[in-house]
């Protein structure tokens, strides 16, 4: 279990992440499997979020397995946070305008601030992924080689003959 310490305008980008995630016409699809995703502890984490939103820093805790869906639940919402400047703060998601207008109010006031925001949601999505990675490492076997070290010496490559 991951525990995301989060800004209040990292949390706000976040609930509008899961807001797009949820509202979207297509269910999330589990990369390895193919398969839809399961609602999971992602279906809650919004209802969770939403009364820490006005918080100065929310604390929430995520499985390790949901946090990939948040990163692509950010990426969902960076693209249509774009989507709202270009669109004079229009969105077809279902609430999404709503909520972002109402979570940051310099969208309600030049919608082109959106693409402001979009910064701060790509150095959290930054953040994710490196929550991602560690956790990745942690449920590594310690003291399991890696596949460098299995490997030997660094074969010859054979379009470099110049090079021995």
């Amino acid at each position: 279990m991951a525990r995301l310490s989060l800004r209040q305008s990292d949390a706000q980008i976040l609930y509008l992440g899961l807001l797009h995630r949820d509202a979207g016409p297509h269910p999330a699809i589990d990369r390895r499997s193919g398969e839809p995703r399961a609602a999971g502890a992602l279906a809650s984490l919004r209802a969770t979020l939403e009364p820490e939103l006005e918080r100065a820093v929310a604390e929430i805790d995520v499985p390790d397995e949901e946090l990939p869906a948040l990163g692509e639940a950010l990426g969902g919402a960076i693209n249509e946070l774009k989507q709202l400047s270009m669109a004079d703060g229009r969105s077809m998601v279902p609430g999404f305008a709503e909520a972002a207008r109402r979570l940051f109010p310099e969208i309600a006031e030049e919608p082109g601030a959106a693409l402001d925001v979009v910064g701060h949601g790509v150095m959290l999505r930054r953040r994710i992924d490196a929550a991602v990675t560690a956790a990745r490492a942690e449920t590594a076997a310690p003291g399991a080689s890696s596949r460098a070290d299995e490997a030997g010496p660094p074969r010859r490559r054979w379009w470099r003959p110049w090079r021995r």
